[in-house]
């Protein structure tokens, strides 16, 4: 997919819905923001695809929390497997949660938005429930804590 044609998709969306079309970044992606503070961005990745992407949260630095917080989040990704086309991923430089969705560049407008907005819903579900997600492990649950957490790195995602 040409740049071209990402900003084609993208100044389709904000005319749907009426919003002022982003101007791209410097490293030729787009961020929208919903709800005033839900960033997505949009970028074009190898292969002609698109990539949407969203910061979820960082972890706590606390490990007992972070790892009882990566244990939730990962329940939560195997739950919604079935059901969401985004997958989580954890950027281990910055310990970040995000979740990601590559979409084929090819795709109508019309389909365009629709896939952003089941994007935007997952975003919006995945921030309500880390949020809501117990912040400490209990006694029990730390004693059968084995094994790190392992996660789909960004550039490894497929579809």
């Amino acid at each position: 997919m040409s740049e071209k044609e990402l900003t084609s998709l993208v100044s389709e969306l904000a005319r749907s819905l009426r919003i002022e079309t982003p101007a791209k970044r410097r490293d030729g992606s787009y961020r929208l923001r919903f709800d005033g503070r839900h960033n997505v961005t949009l970028s074009n990745v190898p292969g002609g695809q698109i990539l949407l992407s969203s910061r979820l949260r960082r972890l706590p630095a606390d490990t007992d929390t972070k790892t009882s917080m990566l244990r939730n989040s990962m329940q939560f990704a195997l739950g919604r497997a079935a059901s969401s086309q985004s997958c989580l991923s954890l950027d281990k430089q910055t310990d970040t949660l995000f979740i990601h969705q590559l979409i084929e560049g090819n795709t109508r407008p019309m389909d365009f938005e629709e896939i952003v907005g089941d994007f935007v819903n997952d975003l919006f579900w995945w921030k309500d429930n880390l949020a809501a997600a117990p912040s400490a492990p209990s006694a029990r649950k730390q004693a059968n804590v084995t094994a790190q957490p392992q996660f789909i790195q960004p550039n490894l995602l497929v579809r």
